[in-house]
Order: structure tokens, then sequence, then C-alpha cells
């Protein structure tokens, strides 16, 4: 039961905790509202605690090495930085975050047969949701003239006002959409159950009416790395070349189609005079040249510790002129991670924690033959997971997926649990 709690928690994280970006909050006291996220996947780690004390085993978390490695390099970067302590420290919890979700996660012991009984129930759950989505989004935004859920208001894409449903802001939306497509494909794949197909419209729909290019386009690709993924793994590997070059040829003119769509905004991030987002990338490659690749150190450049006590080196490279960047409004500087983990930790923690995240992707891979015989739920799970890690590495320069409380915790919970099961089938073969 306590499973089941767990998973439902990661799951429903991606609506849960949406709040912090809203006026939902409102009601916490104090402090408070700046920690929800924290809160909320901190209760879901000490659940998951409880669980392993419950069951007398506690996983040895296959991170924990991968963890003690980045954490060493960030001490001796912490070295040269002149910050204040708090600062610092701050700078340093915020860079292992991420390990240390993963590390919770890891912690929950879950044998093959009970993750057969999960798989099921994540399903149901699943279709509860998109349902329920679909139908919010029917009734707040088609049905009535105005959104009455707080939230800012949005230009008009494709001749009307972005849907948002429940949430705060439709990006929130589309990204769970996102999963949630992935997750049913794998099914309908696999089991071509028209229950799956119908949902899946729903899905596409649903990211259609928010109106979010970029996911729009993620979704479409996403088909072709599901169908590969599935050849990989349970089909004939010698083909999978020759299908993702067909699948290119596809893709191509949504490619086309996308940038077109978007070309003014495109415009805008390749200046890196009107760009807050691409003039980070070009600061941090060039701390990297005159650090000799180590970076700045922790709290000093693209992270909330950094905007803290506003590190000198935004001061030094214009930013403390530019819209977004300065004064009372800083959120510009903190919303991507390549830029940070690049400028903070150099290029050794940056490929540090690239290489993490594709060696979680392949340890995830590894279990999916053995689940493919007779878990299609596990499956699903798997490379929808896998699918959007691969999507928070690609989107580094725009967002901060792994420290977003709404669609990384829940994610690198849900990845924790696919891996360690995948661990064990890959051990009994």
């Amino acid at each position: 039961m306590l499973q089941r709690i767990i998973l439902l928690c990661a799951l429903v994280g991606f609506f849960v905790v949406s709040i912090p970006a809203s006026d939902y909050i409102s009601l916490l006291p104090g402090t408070l509202k700046s920690f929800a996220d924290e809160l909320f996947f901190g209760a879901v780690g000490g659940l998951i605690l409880i669980h392993a004390l419950w069951n007398r085993r506690i996983n040895l978390p296959p991170s924990l090495g991968w963890f003690v490695a980045f954490s060493l390099l960030i001490a001796l970067l912490s070295v040269n930085t002149d910050n204040r302590l708090s600062t610092m420290a701050m700078g340093i919890f915020l860079l292992v975050k991420p390990f240390l979700v993963f590390l919770a996660g890891e912690m929950m012991a879950v044998t093959p047969d009970q993750a057969q009984k999960l798989g099921r129930f994540v399903e149901r759950v699943m279709i509860i949701m998109v349902v329920s989505l679909f139908l919010m989004v029917l009734l707040l935004d088609v049905a009535l003239p105005v959104n009455p859920i707080p939230g800012p208001r949005f230009t008009k894409r494709f001749g009307f006002e972005p849907a948002r449903g429940p949430f705060f802001h439709p990006f929130i939306m589309a990204v769970f959409s996102l999963f949630a497509f992935m997750y049913f494909l794998v099914l309908y794949r696999m089991t071509r159950r028209q229950k799956y197909l119908g949902l899946l419209v729903m899905l596409l729909l649903i990211v259609f009416l928010a109106s979010r290019v970029r996911l729009l386009f993620f979704m479409v690709l996403s088909v072709g790395f599901v169908l590969l993924v599935l050849e990989y793994y349970l089909g004939r590997r010698s083909v999978v070349v020759q299908r993702l070059v067909a699948q290119g040829l596809l893709a191509l003119p949504v490619l086309l189609i996308g940038f077109f769509l978007i070309q003014e905004q495109i415009a805008i991030y390749a200046d890196p005079d009107r760009a807050v987002r691409t003039r980070l990338i070009f600061t941090a490659i060039d701390i990297n040249k005159n650090t000799g690749g180590l970076g700045a150190g922790p709290g000093n450049f693209g992270s909330v510790a950094s905007i803290k006590e506003y590190s000198t080196i935004y001061h030094e490279y214009g930013f403390s002129s530019m819209p977004g960047a300065r004064g009372a409004n800083t959120s510009h500087l903190t919303d991507q991670w390549w830029a940070w983990y690049l400028g903070e930790t150099g290029v050794l923690g940056f490929g540090l924690f690239i290489a993490f995240i594709i060696a979680y992707i392949r340890d995830i891979g590894r279990g999916i033959p053995a689940a493919g015989r007779y878990m299609p739920h596990l499956v699903a799970l798997q490379v929808a997971v896998m699918g959007m890690l691969s999507y928070g590495l690609l989107v580094g320069a725009v967002e901060t997926f792994f420290h977003n409380a709404t669609m990384g915790y829940a994610t690198m919970l849900l990845a924790a649990f696919c891996r360690m099961i995948s661990r064990q089938l890959v051990r009994i073969g």
C-alpha cells in the first residue's frame, strides 16, 4: 500500500507542485511559500525511508558514487569562492539537489512481482489524470469565455489564447502531457488497445490548445523516440539506423514548420544583446576560458544563490543593464541549467552531470527486454521516463528541468523506481 502512495505522490506531483509558481500557495504562512516544492518531495522521501525501514531493507543507492564524486568536485571548487558562507552553502545544495532526489527514490525496495502490480496501478491513475485534465480544459478554456483559475494572460497563438486548464501556466500542462503521451504510446504499440489511441488524441489536443510550439515539436519527436527505443530493446537492432534515417526525413517538414512558427523568437534568442539566456551561455563559456575550465564556483553564476547577493560577474558582463536580469526581476538569470552548471562547476562538473543522466537512461533501458516479456505497463513507464530525462538534457538552454519541482522532481523519483526495477530484472535474467 505504501508503495502505491509513493508512486501516486510522484505522479500527482506533476500537478500538485505546480503551486509554487501560482497564487494557490497564498494561504501558506511566511517562508513556507518558497519551500512548497521541497516540502512536498521531502515528504515523499520520508515515505520512501519509512517503506525501506518497514521492510528492513535499505537499498544501497547506485547513484551514491556519482553523488560523492560530484560533491567532492563542488567542495574543491568552493575553495576559491569569496561568497558568504550562507550563499556558498545554498549554491552547493542547489547543485547537488538532483542527486539527492535520485538517491531518495533509489532507496525504495520493490520486487519485479510488486512492480507488475504497481504498473497496472500507475496505468489506472494516468488514465484518470488525462481524462480529468481533458475535461477541465474543455470546461475552463473552451466552454467558459475566460479561465477563472488565477494566472497571467497570454498572447494569442493559432488565433486563440493558450489553454491552461487548472494550471497557473500552460507550459506545466503541456510538459505533463508529453510524459503521458509517451507512456500511452508505448502501451498502444505493445497492446493495440483502442482506448490508448483515444487518450493519445486527447493529449495532442491538450498540447495544441495550450499553444506550446516547443512541446508540440517534442511530442512529434517523441513518436520516433518511442518507436526506436522499442525496436532497439524489443525488436531488431539491425534496423534501428535505417529507421532513424527514415524518421529523420519524415520529421524534416515538422522542423521547417516549427521554425517558421517561432522564427521571431529564434531571432531574439540568437542575439546575446537581446536574450539573457543566450548571453548566459556565452558568458559561461568565457568564464571557463578564463578559469581553465573550472568555472566560477557555487553560488556565483546562473543559480538562485547567485542572485541572492547579485554576483559581481553579472555586473562585469553587462547583465545589470538587461531586462529580466536586474533589480527586482532577475528571473531570466535562473531559468536554465546549461549555463548554470557550466558556469559554476566548469567543464568537468557539467560533463559529469550529463554523463550521470545518460548512465541513468542506459540503466533503465537495460531492463526493458526482460520487462517486455510480461510487464508492458512497466515498459511504458520506463520508456516515458527515459524520454523525459532526454528532454531535460536537450532543453537545458531554456529550462531548469532537473530543478523544476513540477516536472523534474516527479520524473526523477519515477526514474529511480524504474532504474531499481531494471537492475533487478537484469540480475535475474
